[in-house]
């Protein structure tokens, strides 16, 4: 909740300093609706439980775009699995990622995140649980299927996302790179 009231920018269609309000794949009803829900954690709770916005949200920004993508991908962890990747490695890691995403889109291919599944199963693995306690059993079911289905402890996956052919062609509305300061 709080990671999303931070990052979500409902100011500006190309943000630097976030993800516009309008880049995260709702309908513009859905759009007003969770800006308002993200005022306060109440509203969040009363929407995901009652009219399942929750479910709604994973439906329209994960499901449909899932069936419909490409193929889906994980970067997993590759060395020995002893350790946590060291923030060298991880610099090493994002530079690829980059590198093979520019590659993508030059090649006319569109590349999304596809952390929600990935960062739900990690409540699990780290000491800042999700703000809602009541929902750690499902955390703690949602990594163990996940690593089954990937063979690999959730610690390990680095990174994973979707590519294919973009929906449209002209960008509307995206992250961008903040300026050099």
């Amino acid at each position: 909740f709080r990671v999303h009231q931070q990052v979500i920018d409902w100011s500006k269609p190309f943000s630097p300093g976030g993800l516009p309000g309008s880049a995260i794949g709702i309908d513009p009803l859905g759009q007003r609706l969770l800006r308002w829900a993200l005022g306060a954690w109440p509203r969040m709770r009363f929407l995901n439980q009652w009219l399942f916005a929750s479910w709604y949200a994973g439906l329209v920004m994960d499901i449909v775009p899932g069936l419909f993508c490409g193929a889906h991908f994980v970067v997993e962890q590759k060395v020995a699995r002893a350790a946590p990747l060291n923030p060298t490695d991880l610099l090493i890691v994002g530079e690829r990622l980059q590198r093979f995403w520019l590659e993508a889109t030059r090649r006319g291919l569109a590349m999304q995140p596809t952390l929600a599944s990935l960062f739900a199963a990690a409540q699990v693995d780290i000491d800042h649980p999700t703000v809602e306690t009541t929902l750690l059993g499902r955390a703690e079911a949602v990594s163990k299927a996940y690593g089954a289905t990937l063979e690999a402890p959730v610690r390990y996956i680095v990174f994973q996302g979707r590519i294919g052919r973009a929906k449209q062609k002209l960008t509307s509305s995206r992250s961008v790179r903040a300026a050099l300061t």
